[in-house]
Parts: C-alpha cells; structure tokens; sequence
C-alpha cells in the first residue's frame, strides 16, 4: 500500500517531526495553570531572565507554538 498523501495532509505534516517521548504529530493543547521547574537551579535560572514556563497567563508551550 504506497499511495500517495493529498496535498492537505503533507501540509499539516510537514516540518515537524514526531515528539520523541510521545510519537505524537501535533501540538497537545497544555491547559495547566502553573509548571513545575525541576531544581531550584532551575529557579534561580529563571529569576535571571532564563525562559521558562511558570504560569499559563504569561505563555504555555501551546502558545509559544503558534507564535512560531
């Protein structure tokens, strides 16, 4: 079976590669209200303009996906 894909479906494929821990091709939709950082590295890190999740009002990574 090695029939061609339409136009639609490469479009929505194309660019992105699987997520390596899930196998998933689109983006989940994050609904979490806050992230947690793994250390307190992590913490400092951030309070010094590193980028992080925190909260979802200030952005989430469903959000900085479609900005890209």
């Amino acid at each position: 079976m090695s029939q061609r894909h339409g136009l639609s479906t490469r479009s929505i494929h194309a660019g992105e590669a699987p997520d390596p821990s899930t196998g998933a091709h689109g983006v989940p939709i994050y609904q979490n209200a806050t992230f947690a950082f793994r250390s307190y590295e992590g913490v400092q890190a951030w309070r010094e303009g590193a980028p992080h999740f925190h909260y979802a009002r200030d952005g989430n990574p469903t959000i900085r996906c479609l900005e890209l």
